[in-house]
């Protein structure tokens, strides 16, 4: 996948983007007229108009479809979310979210906000070669507020001159029944309103990877169509010390594919630095442990979005995973995964280094030209692709 096509100094060219639109699946927030390249030759691809779930869309980019907050005050002031104080005491200031100064706060426990930003993201989207939307901020927690400071959240609205309170902190599980709602509501109208559904316009959240037996996450994935888990396997560079991590995030996307929807793992590591062969290859690895065939890939350092992080070793066929990842009997911190051309050992949980064991009497040839011995020390979070024949027997 592509994570937008142009972010801060980095910009991929209308030309690019034709060339090289065959490489992936999914452009997580193209720019305004830059869907149309992208799809010049790979129709398919679904190229996603970016929305915040929290706000209205923007009132300076973006299509500019979004409306500034004295027209809120004007039309719909009871649709603004309004912030409180760490302490709980209602302010009136709108609850903007820090990074989106021009998207107004709004309400969205109220089903009609919800019907609004739908229908307004969707209708551009469809007259502007859009076919998805890029939800942001699909989270369990109340981001709102942030822009106002530290512990500020936003917690209600006002009605015909009083306060009506919706949320009681960051940490509501109000807030997370709304967020399952809105997702619920936002994919119904995509699929069923009469204007919008016939042109299939895809719903793809931005959400981290949870427990896959809370039903609130099962609620989540059951109504979507593909879900960018930001943190991914790399934690943003701190995956060595997230013991639990590869698990949680490999049965999330099992559970993911399993109920259709495409699993989406984003890889960015917190460094300007470029990647290391040891990041690029644990990157690879966990991907696939957890690839059932509707999955797609992101990797790249804290300046990557917004430019190609196209790898030559996209290109490598691993063949077909002959079965699921399992646990070493002896060192449960490692992990297998087999493939028809592929051996993936991943040493996730484990603060050491630990011995993996491969099927004897077979070259292993590295992905990432590392040298490959049986048995093979794997230190903690690290992990190897080694390219082998017959990997399935």
């Amino acid at each position: 996948m592509q994570i937008f096509d142009e972010y801060r100094a980095n910009t991929i060219t209308a030309q690019q983007a034709m060339a090289d639109g065959p490489r992936y699946g999914i452009v997580w927030g193209p720019r305004p007229g830059m869907p149309r390249n992208w799809h010049a030759n790979n129709p398919s691809l679904v190229a996603t108009y970016y929305m915040p779930q929290e706000t209205d869309a923007s009132s300076v980019s973006w299509g500019r479809i979004g409306h500034d907050l004295a027209w809120w005050e004007k039309t719909h002031p009871d649709w603004i979310l309004y912030a409180c104080t760490p302490s709980g005491t209602p302010t009136k200031s709108a609850a903007y979210i820090a990074q989106l100064p021009n998207n107004v706060p709004l309400d969205v426990h109220n089903p009609d906000v919800i019907a609004y930003q739908i229908r307004t993201t969707a209708a551009y989207s469809i007259a502007n070669d859009y076919n998805g939307l890029a939800v942001d901020e699909v989270v369990f927690y109340n981001a709102t507020g942030s822009a106002l400071g530290t512990g500020y959240y936003g917690c209600g609205i006002y009605s015909r001159g009083k306060f009506v309170r919706r949320y009681n902190g960051e940490e509501d599980p109000a807030w997370t029944a709304d967020t399952v709602a809105w997702v619920k509501r936002a994919h119904d109208l995509l699929t069923t309103d009469r204007v919008i559904a016939p042109h299939h316009i895809k719903l793809v959240i931005n959400h981290p990877a949870g427990n896959v037996a809370d039903p609130n996450e099962q609620a989540i994935l059951e109504n979507t169509d593909s879900d960018l888990n930001e943190v991914g396997f790399s934690d943003y560079g701190n995956y060595h010390a997230s013991y639990s991590l590869f698990k949680t995030t490999t049965d999330w996307m099992r559970f993911a594919q399993a109920h259709g929807v495409k699993a989406l793992i984003g890889d960015n590591f917190s460094q300007t630095t470029p990647l290391t062969r040891i990041q690029v290859e644990y990157a690879l690895a966990t991907y696939l442990m957890g690839d059932e065939g509707n999955a797609e890939l992101f990797a790249g350092n804290s300046n990557s979005y917004g430019a190609e992080q196209y790898l030559p070793q996209y290109q490598t066929d691993a063949g077909a995973p002959c079965g699921d990842y399992y646990a070493d009997p002896k060192y449960p911190a490692i992990w297998y995964r087999k493939y028809s051309n592929a051996f993936i050992i991943v040493n996730s949980g484990s603060s050491s280094t630990q011995i993996a064991h491969m099927p004897p009497n077979r070259k292993y040839i590295d992905i990432m030209w590392r040298r490959a011995r049986n048995p093979m020390v794997v230190a903690s979070g690290d992990a190897f692709v080694l390219l082998t024949d017959g990997g399935c027997d």
